[in-house]
């Protein structure tokens, strides 16, 4: 070996004491380890020796430019350099390694990704909860007043509707301050009780009680004299029944509350055989509108300590007008009946509000 080469030699290993026969024992991985150092110094040495060797004369040695790439990446443990199996690093390789080496960057976790993308996707719902909360604010105020608005419309609409009254021509056959209707029902006892309830809830003066009944429409119509008549299923004769042509239900509230009923015949002496033959029957057929049914009488005429005897009509008057008078247990009356103009039947409880209708009767 020449001289000039002998000292080179000796020089790199005072240079780099101990690092040619160092080994790195700790492995990486199966599939990686670390690049020890005296792969790296031999080639160092050589390539030394080589250049030192072109100057003194000595043959020129020309580098491995065919080096396969070597592969280097970071250990997440210690942050060594590590180099894929059965390879080893160039010349070029080894003087990057060992003065400066390179390393690549840190790999970022998915975790890492997956938290600055739900971030992400954060700030862009955030962004848009800006606008979108006015919005839906808005839009609740409008189906508020929507609805709101509807169900005004809807009561207005329920008030200004006109009722059977103003849909229909009822004529009242007295003067009578206020005009209430009630439905026709199936049975005499329902109708009846809803004139009663009517007759409760009167007010001061004359009140008249029309019948309406639904249609197939939902709309109300005025009930005929033989609807009214058929679901009241009075026990009356039937030459009585045919010579009504007109009824009409009524109250009048003064010192006490009186109900009536006015039958309008076509056949005065139909009309009077059959109230006659009522008699017998007529409590019961207008209870519980007329009160309840008088089961037995004491007349005016009767002395203190007569018993009361059966329920039955007598002979009366009132100014000059003849009435039939029914009176109770207690010399009460309850039912006074009587004729006028010979097409009219009048129907009360006593004989003062039976004049009174008299007078209050439409031309």
């Amino acid at each position: 070996m020449p001289a000039e080469g002998i000292k080179v030699d000796s020089l790199i290993k005072q240079w780099i004491p101990g690092i040619a026969k160092k080994k790195i024992d700790k492995k990486v991985d199966k599939s990686s380890t670390v690049a020890p150092v005296e792969h790296i110094a031999p080639n160092l040495i050589t390539s030394v020796k080589s250049r030192r060797a072109v100057k003194v004369g000595s043959p020129k040695t020309i580098p491995d430019q065919e080096t396969k790439k070597k592969s280097i990446k970071l250990d997440n443990i210690d942050n060594r350099v590590v180099l894929t199996n059965n390879n080893k690093p160039n010349q070029n390789q080894a003087k990057k390694i060992v003065g400066n080496p390179v390393l690549p960057k840190k790999l970022v976790p998915i975790s890492a990704i997956a938290a600055t993308k739900a971030a992400d996707i954060d700030a862009v719902a955030n962004k848009n909860s800006v606008w979108l909360k006015p919005v839906l604010i808005m839009l609740s105020i409008i189906l508020v007043l929507a609805i709101g608005g509807g169900a005004i419309w809807f009561t207005v609409q329920n008030q200004l509707k006109p009722s059977a009254k103003d849909t229909m021509a009822v004529v009242s056959l007295v003067d009578a301050q206020k005009s209430v209707a009630v439905t026709l029902p199936d049975h005499k006892n329902e109708l009846l009780s809803a004139l009663n309830i009517t007759k409760q809830g009167a007010l001061a003066g004359l009140t008249n009680i029309y019948v309406v009944k639904d249609d197939v429409s939902g709309s109300q119509n005025l009930a005929t004299t033989d609807e009214i008549l058929k679901v009241l299923d009075w026990r009356i004769q039937g030459s009585f029944t045919r010579s009504i042509t007109d009824l009409e239900f009524g109250v009048r509230h003064d010192i006490q509350t009186s109900p009536y009923v006015i039958l309008k015949t076509n056949n005065f002496d139909a009309a009077r055989a059959g109230m006659f033959n009522w008699e017998n029957t007529i409590s019961e057929d207008l209870t519980p509108f007329f009160g309840s049914v008088v089961t037995g009488s004491l007349r005016p005429t009767d002395s203190i300590n007569s018993q009361a005897g059966v329920a039955g009509f007598v002979d009366s008057n009132t100014d000059n007008r003849p009435v039939r008078v029914l009176y109770d247990e207690t010399r009460r009356e309850r039912i006074v009946y009587g004729t006028f103009n010979q097409n009219l039947v009048i129907i009360t409880t006593n004989r003062t509000d039976w004049l009174e209708l008299i007078n209050l009767l439409q031309p």
